[in-house]
């Protein structure tokens, strides 16, 4: 067995040498219903034979080609395909976006808590990041922070994230909202975060795509439920979408998820809203269980619903709770911009698996 040499070798860059993999959740003994990673649910379809007629196109053989695919985004957007970005998920588009504007010396606005991987992405770039909290004094707190966040702008804010509704408490942002940041910031590229937004009834990719400064991320790994292909895109002002194009590498994701994700998106939409639907009722079931058992649930326009939004004062642990009776849910051991012992749910989206989350969540004792 070879041996790794004693010698001093390579040293990382600042922004790695403490830093870990992000750690993506994992099921314990005992675990049979996960609802801890926001995946989509599964759509009633052939998935052998989506896969199948997409290897028809020769997409395992030659390097792939994202054209059919950022064609169709691009019609269903009503947009031309030069504003269009297909990356590989919505995490690509982000780090893209990141890498075109942030460097040492410039920095993002943040609204915690919020996606995480803004975080990672700023720190690699070697930018600051200015925090606005987001939520966390009670339902007063709870519509976006506009007016504070344009007060932390800067000649040296190069971006704006955005998360609507927002991971992890699902918090929604109105179109408002977004015009009065793009025009309040108007040298800041407005990074959108759209991850969930088929569960939200606000249509912001319209307003956003009026704006000279806004990128809207969208993926196809949460109402689409197809978080395996990695597929993503950015929609955005032409230019900007061209640094995304050119921050990364020249093919985002295989051909065989570009084919497949084309297909659903042409096949399948009206699966999606009746998925889709049905989320949206759980989600205010699950809210309603929730906060009938002291769990103080924010509102969420997501497809989950997360714990914790009076702070946890009485160190309630609903997730134990859950592991117990077999259901994995999202906790967070080290995040401070969380109260401790909070729990995010994703609904399944599926009638049995939801009526024994409920039965489990009313069996909670607080």
């Amino acid at each position: 067995m070879n041996t790794a040499p004693t010698m001093a070798g390579p040293s990382p860059i600042a922004a790695l040498r403490d830093a870990s993999p992000y750690s993506a959740p994992t099921a314990a003994e005992g675990i049979d219903l996960r609802l801890d990673a926001n995946e989509g649910p599964a759509l009633p379809i052939d998935t052998g034979a989506l896969l199948a007629r997409a290897a028809r196109t020769e997409a395992l053989r030659r390097y792939p080609s994202v054209e059919g695919l950022r064609s169709l985004v691009a019609e269903r957007a009503g947009i031309t395909p030069q504003r269009v970005a297909i990356t590989a998920g919505g995490d690509d588009a982000i780090d893209r976006l990141c890498r075109s504007v942030l460097a040492p010396g410039r920095e993002i606005i943040l609204t915690p808590p919020t996606f995480e991987m803004f975080e990672r992405y700023a720190a690699l770039a070697g930018a600051t990041v200015t925090r606005v909290p987001w939520g966390l004094a009670g339902p007063a707190s709870w519509a976006f922070p506009t007016d504070a966040v344009l007060s932390r702008v800067s000649d040296r804010t190069a971006a704006i994230a955005i998360v609507a509704p927002n991971n992890p408490t699902g918090l929604c942002v109105t179109p408002d909202a977004v015009r009065r940041i793009s025009t309040g910031a108007p040298r800041t590229l407005i990074i959108l975060d759209l991850a969930y937004a088929e569960f939200d009834d606000a249509d912001l990719q319209t307003t956003a795509l009026g704006l000279p400064n806004v990128v809207c991320v969208r993926t196809f790994s949460k109402a689409w439920g197809l978080a395996g292909l990695r597929v993503g895109y950015a929609l955005g002002p032409e230019p900007i979408i061209r640094w995304a194009r050119a921050a990364g590498g020249p093919y985002p994701v295989s051909g065989l998820s570009a084919e497949a994700a084309r297909l659903a998106l042409e096949t399948l939409s009206d699966r999606v809203a009746a998925s889709v639907a049905r989320v949206r009722l759980e989600r205010e079931r699950l809210t309603e269980a929730l906060a009938a058992r002291g769990l103080a649930p924010w509102t969420s326009h997501a497809n989950f619903v997360t714990t914790g939004a009076d702070g946890n004062p009485s160190g309630l642990d609903p997730a134990g709770h859950l592991a117990r009776r077999g259901i994995a849910v999202r906790t967070w051991a080290a995040r401070p911009d969380l109260p401790p012992g909070s729990a995010r749910i994703t609904c399944p989206g599926d009638d049995a698996a939801f009526e024994r989350l409920v039965t489990a969540i009313r069996e909670f004792t607080p």
